[in-house]
C-alpha cells in the first residue's frame, strides 16, 4: 500500500508512476524534466520534508476515497463489496489521483455530473480492456495524462474510446473464470444491480461481507448430476465461468448443494409465493425471462449463451 500512495503522489507531481520516477519525490532532489517539444530543464518536485508529509497525507486521504468508491454500491460507485472482488488493485492510484486532481483544479469547467459520468465510463472501460492486468505502470501514467487533457482541454480519453460496443461484443465471457479482472467486474455489476439472495431475498450489495457470509456461487452447481446430455455439452468446460456464477449467501448455497436448477427453482417459488416474484429476483442476477426458462429446463448451454448477452447489455449501459 505504501508504494501505491507514492504512485498517487507521483502521478500528481509528474504524470508518471513507474518505480524509477518515485525517487524524484525525495525532498530537495533535482530531476530532469522534458517539455513536449523536447526541451529539458531541471526541477525540484518536492522542496522539503514538511511538503512531502503534506503530500503523503493527501495521498492517503484520496486513496481511501478511491477504495470506498471501488467497494461501495451507490450510484457513482463500483460494487466490489469484498476486497477479493476488486478487478485490479492497480486502478486505485489512478482513481485516487484523478479524484484529487478534480477537487484541486481551478481552471476546468467540468461539472460534477459530467465528471462522475466520465469517471464511470473510464473505470469500466479500464477494467474490461485489461490494460491494468500485469505490469500496468504505462497504462496508469497514460490514463492520468489523458484525464488531465480532458479536464483542462476537453481532449478525448483514449481508454473510453477503445471499449466501444464492438469491443464488448467480441469479449468471450465464457472463458472468464474466478480470479480474472473481468470475472470480478461482473460480480461487481451484480452487486450494483441489487442482486438478492435466491432464498432469503436479501439484497447482497449492502452490509459487511468482509469475513464471509456471501460468495460467488455456481448457478448450475459444480457437482450437479442428471443434466440433459443434449443441452449440457459445455458444462465441464464452462461450469466455473462467470456466466455460471452469481452472488448468493453461503447459507443458501449450502441448502441448494448439488440440486438441479429446476429443483431449487421450485423451492424459490414456494418461498417467494410464485413465479412472478422469482422472475423479478432473477432479473437482478442478469437472468432474463429466456434464461429463466432455460433454468427450468436444466439447459446449461443455452442458459450461459443467453446470460452472456444480458451481461454485455448491462455493461454497454454502464459505459
Amino acid at each position: 500500500m505504501d508504494e501505491n500512495l507514492l504512485k498517487v503522489i507521483s502521478l500528481r507531481k509528474q504524470n508518471y508512476c513507474s518505480s524509477k520516477y518515485l525517487y524524484n519525490l525525495i525532498p530537495g532532489e533535482e530531476t530532469v524534466r522534458e517539455e513536449p517539444d523536447g526541451t529539458r530543464y531541471e526541477e525540484v518536485l518536492v522542496d522539503s520534508g514538511p511538503e512531502f508529509e503534506e503530500l503523503w497525507w493527501g495521498s492517503e486521504e484520496y486513496a481511501e476515497k478511491a477504495r470506498a468508491k471501488m467497494m461501495n454500491t451507490g450510484t457513482d460507485e463500483f460494487g466490489a463489496i469484498r476486497g477479493e472482488f476488486i478487478p485490479y488493485n492497480t486502478i486505485l492510484p489512478v482513481l485516487a489521483a484523478v479524484l484529487w486532481e478534480y477537487d484541486e483544479q481551478s481552471s476546468s469547467t467540468v461539472g460534477q455530473t459530467e465528471f462522475s459520468n466520465t469517471l464511470r465510463q473510464w473505470y469500466w472501460s479500464a477494467v474490461f480492456s485489461q490494460d491494468y492486468s500485469g505490469s500496468s505502470d504505462t497504462a496508469m501514467g497514460k490514463d492520468f495524462r489523458d484525464w488531465k487533457s480532458w479536464l483542462y482541454d476537453g481532449q478525448e480519453i483514449e481508454q473510453i474510446a477503445k471499449v466501444d460496443e464492438e469491443f464488448i461484443d467480441d469479449i468471450d465471457l465464457a472463458t472468464e473464470d474466478k480470479g480474472t479482472g473481468r470475472y470480478n467486474a461482473v460480480i461487481c455489476l451484480l452487486a450494483l444491480n441489487g442482486a438478492e439472495d435466491f432464498y432469503k431475498g436479501r439484497t447482497l450489495g449492502t452490509g459487511d461481507f468482509t469475513e464471509g457470509g456471501i460468495n460467488d456461487h455456481h448457478i448450475f452447481p459444480k457437482k450437479v448430476s442428471e443434466l440433459p446430455a443434449e443441452t449440457s455439452t459445455n458444462f465441464d468446460r464452462f461450469k466455473d465461468s462467470i456466466l455460471n456464477r452469481t452472488l448468493i449467501l453461503d447459507e443458501t448455497n449450502n441448502k441448494i448443494k448439488n440440486s438441479k436448477p429446476s429443483n431449487y427453482l421450485e423451492e424459490m417459488e414456494s418461498r417467494h409465493e410464485g413465479r412472478d416474484e422469482v422472475r423479478r429476483l432473477l432479473r437482478k442476477h442478469f437472468i432474463t425471462e429466456e434464461a429463466y426458462q432455460y433454468l427450468q429446463d436444466d439447459d446449461f448451454d443455452n442458459f450461459i449463451r443467453e446470460r452472456e448477452q444480458e451481461i454485455k447489455r448491462q455493461l454497454k449501459e454502464r459505459i
